[in-house]
């Protein structure tokens, strides 16, 4: 009648979908190494590989995904420090991440100016993906602003390959 909607698809995957909810066991594990001014850490992701397929008689495992991640801040020495304001420092960082055939490398730099931060950060691949891609992914400057106990952010990220048909993509943060 009117207003109903027909029970009836044409869906052919309809009668191959799992019955009831589909759940299951993803087991991820990490750590890191920190002091003043240096940090180094690793995680894997999806360690037991999880079946996540949602139809019958399939299966579709999530590969293991593996992040190692470091960074360096360097402080302003005296001779310098009369240039920026007190509480500054520059940051470089590098992520690296791997699952299955796909990998990515960042590198980063952040300078922090008192309570202002600035940043660019460059997402690279190892091989190229498509004839037309290039290994440089996106850059993404940043910027930053902190207070005695919030800090706010925001990031845009420039797309530079032509990997599929991806667009650019803005994040706001806000840490408390």
């Amino acid at each position: 009648g009117a207003g109903a909607i027909d029970p009836v698809t044409g869906d052919p995957l309809v009668n191959e979908l799992k019955e009831g909810p589909v759940s299951y066991l993803d087991i991820s594990a990490g750590g890191m190494l920190y002091a003043e001014n240096f940090w180094i850490g690793i995680g894997i992701r999806h360690i037991n590989q999880p079946d996540v397929s949602f139809l019958n008689g399939n299966e579709t495992l999530l590969h293991p995904l593996v992040s190692i991640h470091a960074g360096y801040r360097f402080g302003f020495t005296k001779e310098t420090s009369y240039r920026v304001p007190e509480d500054s420092f520059l940051f470089l960082t590098i992520n690296y991440l791997s699952q299955d055939a796909y990998n990515r490398f960042d590198v980063g730099t952040e300078l922090q100016l008192n309570k202002i931060t600035l940043g660019l950060l460059a997402s690279n691949t190892r091989q190229q993906i498509e004839e037309k891609s290039t290994y440089l992914l996106s850059l993404n400057p940043l910027i930053g602003f902190r207070t005695n106990k919030m800090k706010f952010g925001f990031s845009y990220d420039f797309p530079v390959s032509e990997i599929g048909n991806t667009g650019s993509t803005a994040e706001l943060t806000l840490q408390y």
